[in-house]
Protein backbone atom coordinates (compact mmCIF):
# COMPACT_ATOMS: atom_id res chain seq x y z
CA UNK A 1 0.00 0.00 0.00
CA UNK A 2 1.42 3.36 -1.05
CA UNK A 3 1.50 6.13 1.58
CA UNK A 4 0.06 9.42 0.40
CA UNK A 5 1.93 12.49 1.56
CA UNK A 6 0.15 15.76 2.20
CA UNK A 7 1.41 19.27 2.71
CA UNK A 8 1.69 20.80 6.16
CA UNK A 9 2.46 24.41 7.07
CA UNK A 10 3.38 25.48 10.59
CA UNK A 11 2.60 29.01 11.77
CA UNK A 12 3.32 31.14 14.84
CA UNK A 13 0.24 33.00 16.09
CA UNK A 14 0.48 36.48 17.64
CA UNK A 15 -0.01 34.91 21.10
CA UNK A 16 3.09 32.69 20.62
CA UNK A 17 1.33 29.42 19.86
CA UNK A 18 2.65 27.22 17.05
CA UNK A 19 -0.14 25.69 14.96
CA UNK A 20 0.11 23.31 12.02
CA UNK A 21 -2.21 23.49 9.02
CA UNK A 22 -2.71 20.07 7.46
CA UNK A 23 -3.43 20.07 3.74
CA UNK A 24 -4.92 23.59 3.81
CA UNK A 25 -7.84 22.75 6.11
CA UNK A 26 -7.04 24.50 9.40
CA UNK A 27 -8.83 27.77 8.70
CA UNK A 28 -11.77 25.92 7.12
CA UNK A 29 -12.42 23.48 9.97
CA UNK A 30 -10.04 24.24 12.86
CA UNK A 31 -11.31 27.71 13.84
CA UNK A 32 -7.97 29.25 14.97
CA UNK A 33 -8.26 32.38 17.08
CA UNK A 34 -6.32 34.49 14.55
CA UNK A 35 -6.73 34.94 10.80
CA UNK A 36 -3.97 33.44 8.67
CA UNK A 37 -2.82 36.95 7.70
CA UNK A 38 -1.80 37.65 11.32
CA UNK A 39 0.24 34.43 11.67
CA UNK A 40 3.85 33.97 10.54
CA UNK A 41 4.73 30.95 8.42
CA UNK A 42 7.55 28.98 10.03
CA UNK A 43 7.92 25.87 7.91
CA UNK A 44 6.28 23.97 5.11
CA UNK A 45 6.76 20.38 4.05
CA UNK A 46 5.12 17.03 3.39
CA UNK A 47 4.31 14.07 5.61
CA UNK A 48 2.16 10.97 5.56
CA UNK A 49 -1.33 11.38 6.97
CA UNK A 50 -3.03 9.68 9.88
CA UNK A 51 -1.34 9.84 13.26
CA UNK A 52 1.78 11.32 11.68
CA UNK A 53 0.27 14.83 11.52
CA UNK A 54 -0.01 14.87 15.32
CA UNK A 55 3.64 13.92 15.56
CA UNK A 56 4.59 16.66 13.11
CA UNK A 57 2.55 19.25 15.04
CA UNK A 58 4.25 18.32 18.33
CA UNK A 59 7.68 18.36 16.67
CA UNK A 60 7.03 21.85 15.29
CA UNK A 61 6.01 23.12 18.75
CA UNK A 62 9.22 21.72 20.20
CA UNK A 63 11.41 22.91 17.31
CA UNK A 64 10.10 26.48 17.31
CA UNK A 65 9.64 26.81 21.07
CA UNK A 66 5.93 27.41 21.50
CA UNK A 67 5.48 30.33 23.88
CA UNK A 68 2.70 30.12 26.48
Amino acid sequence: MKKVEREYISYRCPDGRVITDWNGTLWKYGHPAYPKSRCIELERGNCAGGINIGRVAEAMKKKYGEKP
